[in-house]
């Protein structure tokens, strides 16, 4: 069992190792890392969207015709949930761009 004091002590030597952690890293720094996963999220919902879509066919027919039953029980579902997704990451995108431009 951990004692109160014990807790305390445990929590700020999370903090203090998390703060040291950021020193090393300047906010531009984190900018560029905040870019990078948000390009990559953007373009993982451009792939569901294109999905959604119907953009990608199958090579067999077993493929195509496991594609389609797909595409017509989640279809709409991906469509708007890909939409949705690029819309906030393209929104966070162009934040960290102007973000970036101002330094």
């Amino acid at each position: 069992m951990i004692d109160n004091c014990t807790f305390v002590a445990l929590i700020r030597g999370l903090l203090i190792s998390q703060q040291q952690q950021r020193a090393g890293m300047d906010s531009a720094t984190m900018d560029y890392i905040g870019l990078a996963v948000e390009s990559i999220s953007f373009l993982f919902g451009l792939y569901i969207c294109l999905y959604g879509a119907g953009y990608f066919k199958g090579k067999t027919a077993e493929e195509r015709q496991r594609i389609s039953e797909f595409k017509s029980r989640n279809g709409r579902f991906m469509l708007y949930g890909g939409l949705l997704l690029m819309l906030l990451m393209g929104a966070n995108i162009v934040h960290h761009l102007i973000t970036i431009m101002e330094q």
